[in-house]
């Protein structure tokens, strides 16, 4: 049998063919297998997407060169006059080869590593050893089975079928305990070979594995040779539907009644800042031999989002290391072994490994505990994602609100779709929730439920400093929500600069407690409660309004409807998931949430329609739009008081004169230069059709009135003299 080429491991839905294999192509978003692959006469790969992808772009989503492609690197070559018909690649998890297991024929196998100039050195001597397989494993939800094999190939085999799988260098009896705590909280199941080495290294697996993972099975295959592994069951006929039958079958692995020998030695080096040396004494260790050490018998934890390090044990739940004693307590319970710290010259500290791991550990940009559709790159999910859903769940969820209309009810859908949304960081509107009926209608309730579907909220309040909001949501407890709740706004007006500028950000920054500057990706979608709202128009422009209608809810309905989230949370997600790789419309028109309206609102049943509804509403909120008619119309009614023709004139206003005018309008009590600069501002975002800032300085500072019917070239500069003169009725005659 021909071995499978090194491309197929990392490749989904794999299946044989008459000439080779298929599978789906891991460069676009492949429903149907796409990708075909197969051996030409001289040993190399061919790989042919049938969509057009470039081979390219298909190798560099899957981490590979052309170069491996070749037989030279994989399938020729020689060591020691044997041929070498098969390299396994051995990489961490960042992706980075570190070394192979290289098969020879005559039958053999040997370790080599990169040399760093092309080639290859045959040893392992400074090399940490990890599981075959690392990134799968370490990307896949704690609730999937590892299947844990005899061999690379027989790992690769599982790989290509759909399942997680992983083996160890070197084989049988070469099992290192520092692997145990990839372990930790996953249900393993451990396949041995049809032999008494296979079936002791198995024994020594499962027992290792005792009280770390979550359970252990210990499987041997019905119906195999002597010697036979999973490759030759699969072989005979065997399925991946029948091996996961025959693991959930099996019983837990009874390691108590044949328990490990307690004189073997650890196989963890202890994790210390100096050793012992001939004739007496301590010798310094190196901070890449302490940090090495620590990744190797963690797994490669702790990881940091920027300076900040985080461990991930148990479920969603993320822990922080914030100062040297969590982090070596941490360490010290991760490996039942605790860290061994010397005080001496040119002896490292616990405090400077903490620094230095804070720089070095495996770093990513975010850490959700909520899935995205797609995934977003370089966020560390800490959740389970669910299969595609079949949309029950999201719609029994969605009836048991009360949209004022159909469209709200698809906006609802949308505003719970943009959580799960994995798109740029502030291309997300905010969404306020109002009523026509006034209050008691369920706002809050409805904002609170969609927060608690996140994973929870900050509920911020108008009355916080924008540097205390950020310092909140960069705080361990909220840098990985999706949801910002500002609930029951009182003002008739919101206008909140910093808020506007929070929502379209695609980096939130500020100060993070015990780590100084940190940042955020703005994932966030922000909700807005408010009763009769007037926004201004940049807060207007970035919020899509739900309307809801009068309520028919029971007396139970916000306990009935928590508990029907908690209950079917992961199935909701899964309809969201399947609704976020739905068959989106074409739409022609977008405004600034361009991405947001191709990825979401095109989903929707009725996407044009949503459309124009969120713009409707838009003008509607935008009370600086209804301001600016209001402060034009007293305008014009002050001008023909002083006899001017609104229509037809073009009259030079000065700053003082417009400043006086627009404080009566708006009843407010701005200064000269303070409402000055709110007129300019109007009139930038087009809140003003008649009045302009006057481009000339030779009549003084102020603004113009350009009546409809008006002249530019006829500017009447008389307007002080007729306010005063009208103080003083009868004493001119306007003309």
């Amino acid at each position: 049998m021909t071995d499978a080429p090194p491309i197929l491991s990392r490749l989904r839905d794999v299946e044989t063919t008459k000439s080779g294999w298929e599978a789906k192509c891991p460069a676009h978003d492949d429903n149907k297998n796409s990708l075909c692959i197969s051996i030409a006469d001289d040993g190399k790969t061919l790989v042919k997407c049938q969509a057009g992808c470039a081979t390219g772009d298909v190798l560099k989503a899957v981490r590979m060169s052309f170069n491996e492609l070749f037989p030279d690197s994989t399938c020729n070559g020689s060591r020691n006059g044997k041929r070498i018909i098969a390299a396994y690649d051995y990489r961490n998890a960042m992706g980075e080869l570190l070394y192979q297991a290289v098969r020879l024929d005559p039958k053999d196998f040997r370790q080599r590593q990169p040399d760093g100039n092309g080639g290859w050195t045959w040893s392992m001597k400074g090399v940490n050893r990890i599981l075959y397989r690392l990134p799968d494993v370490l990307a896949t939800e704690s609730s999937e089975t590892v299947f844990v094999v005899e061999g690379e190939k027989d790992a690769d085999r599982l790989a290509t079928m759909g399942l997680v799988a992983t083996t160890n260098i070197g084989g049988a009896g070469k099992w290192n305990k520092s692997y145990c705590p990839l372990f930790r909280n996953r249900t393993v199941a451990i396949i041995s070979d049809n032999d008494d080495p296979g079936r002791e290294h198995a024994a020594k697996v499962a027992r290792s594995l005792s009280g770390i993972a979550t359970m252990v099975k210990v499987i041997e295959l019905p119906g195999l040779p002597p010697k036979g592994d999973v490759s030759d069951w699969l072989d005979a006929g065997g399925t991946v539907d029948e091996l996961q039958r025959i693991v959930a079958g099996a019983p837990e692995a009874d390691v108590m009644t044949n328990a490990e020998p307690t004189n073997e030695p650890a196989a963890t080096a202890r994790i210390r800042n100096a050793a012992s040396i001939a004739g007496g004494g301590m010798a310094p260790v190196p901070m890449p031999e302490i940090l090495n050490t620590i990744k190797a018998a963690t797994g490669d934890w702790p990881r940091r989002v920027g300076p900040a390090l985080f461990v991930h044990e148990h479920d969603s739940q993320i822990d922080w290391l914030d100062n040297p004693a969590s982090l070596f307590g941490w360490v010290g319970s991760a490996t039942g072994m605790p860290p061994s710290f010397s005080r001496g010259d040119r002896l490292h500290t616990k405090n400077e490994v903490f620094s230095e791991l804070r720089r070095t550990a495996t770093d990513y940009e975010g850490i959700e505990t909520l899935p995205h559709e797609p995934r977003v790159d370089g966020h560390y999910y800490a959740c389970k994602f669910p299969q595609p859903g079949d949309g029950k769940a999201l719609n029994t969820l969605l009836d048991r609100f009360s949209p004022a209309t159909d469209i709200d009810r698809d906006l609802i859908l949308a505003l719970f779709a943009s959580i799960i949304w994995g798109g740029p960081g502030g291309a997300r509107p905010a969404f306020l929730i109002t009523s026509d009926f006034g209050t008691g209608v369920g706002k809050s309730t409805m904002a609170t439920t969609v927060g608690e579907f996140a994973g929870g909220f900050p509920d911020i309040s108008v009355r916080e400093d924008i540097t205390v909001i950020k310092q909140r949501l960069l705080s361990p407890d909220a840098v990985d929500k999706r949801v910002a709740i500002l609930d029951n706004v009182k003002s008739l007006k919101l206008s909140w600069a910093e808020l506007e500028s929070l929502i379209t950000t695609p980096v939130i920054s500020g100060r993070r407690l015990y780590i100084g500057e940190a940042s955020r990706p703005n994932l966030i979608t922000w909700i807005i409660t408010l009763n009769g709202a007037s926004l201004s128009t940049d807060l207007a422009q970035r919020v899509v309004t739900i309307k809801l209608g009068r309520p028919k809810y029971s007396a139970t309905w916000s306990e009935d409807t928590a508990g029907f989230v908690r209950e079917q949370r992961q199935a909701i997600i899964g309809d969201l998931i399947a609704f976020l790789r739905s068959e989106p419309a074409i739409l022609t028109k977008f405004t600034r949430w361009g991405d947001w309206e191709r990825e979401i609102v095109a989903r929707l049943p009725e996407p044009t329609e949503a459309q124009a509804v969120i713009a409707e509403r838009q003008d509607i909120a935008d009370s600086e739009l209804e301001e600016g008619e209001l402060i034009e119309e007293h305008f014009a009614n002050e001008l023909e008081r002083l006899h001017y023709d609104a229509n037809a004139d073009h009259v030079f206003i000065p700053t003082a004169v417009a400043a006086e005018m627009l404080n009566k309008a708006a009843g407010e009590k701005l200064k000269t230069q303070s409402a000055a600069k709110k007129m300019a501002a109007m009139i930038e975002k087009g809140n003003f059709k008649r009045i302009q800032v006057c481009p000339s300085r030779a009549y003084g500072r102020g603004f113009i009135w350009a009546g409809e019917n008006s002249n530019p070239n006829e500017t009447h500069r008389d307007i002080k003299e007729r306010i005063e003169r009208q103080k003083h009725p009868g004493s001119f005659n306007f003309t």
